[in-house]
């Protein structure tokens, strides 16, 4: 069973994986397992788990453990290594982690993982020529990969996980065809629901060393608000709340590491070295905001 992250770096993981494994597709709907998906992958009882771009909490990873061999691919922050655990916080995606384990040629997956991660920043990185072969081979250009990985992120931003599981047969089939990504009918459809949904959203204040956006919406848009004023506002910390979905992003130049281990002790929490995403109950979100506030300037 191959468990992915429901973004364009975890659909293209999984995509990967298909070309040396033929197994069972499973999403999680959060960074966490619930009991109903627990049940199910404990009724079907794979031989081996893959767990793809996601950082799963660690009583998460002991249950899978405790059912299956379990092999992990990722690149966001996780304390415990195995000898099955291939992370790599260095990597600009899980996609090179793959394709570098199993040897694979470089190909449009690998490299829409890593522009769906990075975005434009990848181009300042090592992995910049990698990017530009592609782009020469399918005779692409930079802006028109990153409007793919937008495309393939707008199921799980509408909620509609079904169609991010059939998200990694569709990339698959096309994995030389980015056209065929580029200017389908539902996904176009998609993103134009969520630019309106962002633009609505896209309200906040400056406070010191801070830009606070606060939204209240079942979309899945708080990371990309983040982005969004990030690039506005790089000097700054970015701090978005969903009231909604009870989510807490912070986005920064800082490395947020003390961020993510400090709210794993008691939140639902992950996130690599320049970002972190909270899950926690409602009547807590303002007092940890406020802590989050307080660590950011002393640490």
């Amino acid at each position: 069973m191959i468990i992915h992250h429901w973004d364009t770096d975890g659909i293209c993981s999984a995509a990967l994986l298909k070309t040396v494994k033929r197994d069972e597709l499973f999403v999680p709907e959060n960074f966490f397992l619930t009991e109903k998906e627990k049940n199910y992958i404990e009724k079907r009882n794979p031989e081996w788990i893959y767990l793809v771009d996601i950082a799963l909490p660690e009583k998460d990873i002991n249950f899978l453990e405790s059912i299956s061999d379990l092999c992990i691919f990722d690149h966001h922050r996780r304390k415990e290594k195995k000898k099955s655990f291939y992370i790599d916080e260095n990597s600009p995606s899980t996609t090179f982690i793959i394709k570098n384990h199993y040897r694979l040629k470089e190909d449009l997956l690998t490299v829409l993982g890593a522009v769906g991660d990075k975005e434009e920043k990848i181009l300042e990185t090592e992995y910049r020529n990698d990017v530009e072969k592609v782009m020469k081979r399918y005779d692409i250009e930079f802006e028109q990969l990153l409007k793919i990985t937008k495309l393939l992120d707008s199921n799980y931003v509408i909620n509609d996980f079904k169609a991010v599981k059939e998200s990694v047969d569709f990339v698959f089939r096309n994995k030389n065809n980015p056209e065929a990504i580029l200017y389908n009918k539902k996904l176009n459809e998609n993103l134009k629901k969520i630019e309106e949904k962002i633009e609505s959203n896209l309200n906040y204040n400056i406070e010191k060393n801070f830009v606070l956006c606060e939204i209240n919406t079942e979309y899945r848009i708080i990371s990309r608000i983040a982005r969004i004023l990030f690039k506005e506002y790089s000097d700054k910390n970015i701090l978005v709340i969903n009231r909604k979905t009870r989510n807490i992003y912070v986005r920064s130049k800082k490395d947020l590491s003390f961020l993510i281990e400090d709210a794993k002790k008691n939140y639902y929490a992950g996130g690599k070295k320049d970002v972190c995403g909270i899950i926690l109950p409602e009547r807590e979100m303002d007092s940890y905001i406020e802590k989050i506030k307080y660590m950011m300037e002393v640490i």
